[in-house]
């Protein structure tokens, strides 16, 4: 039972830093204001990728086929499908690190 928790736990955490390291995910429900410094919503999703592109360059990232990867994507989806809003192009990833960040 402690090895689930723990296993459990590792998941979160992971998934946490993973959101941060992936900021324009947890920040693309935003509106995009109107003005002269407006970013469109393909140059926000561009530069979306790009930073996750850089952050996967510096960090360790586990592979699309590990189990954490799948069930952080899984349940990343199961979120983004019933998220009120506009449907954004969201990706999942995990960076392997114990690092506790959240």
């Amino acid at each position: 039972m402690n090895s689930s928790r723990s296993w459990f736990a590792r998941v979160m955490a992971m998934a946490m830093v993973a959101m941060l390291a992936f900021p324009e995910a947890a920040l693309a429900r935003q509106q995009v204001l109107q003005g002269s410094d407006a970013v469109s919503v393909d140059q926000e999703i561009q530069l979306g990728r790009e930073a996750a592109q850089q952050t996967m360059q510096k960090q360790p990232v586990l592979p699309d086929n590990n189990e954490i990867t799948q069930y952080v994507r899984h349940l990343g989806q199961d979120l983004v499908r019933v998220a009120p809003g506009d449907k954004w192009p969201f990706e999942f990833h995990v960076v392997n690190t114990k690092d506790v960040n959240a």
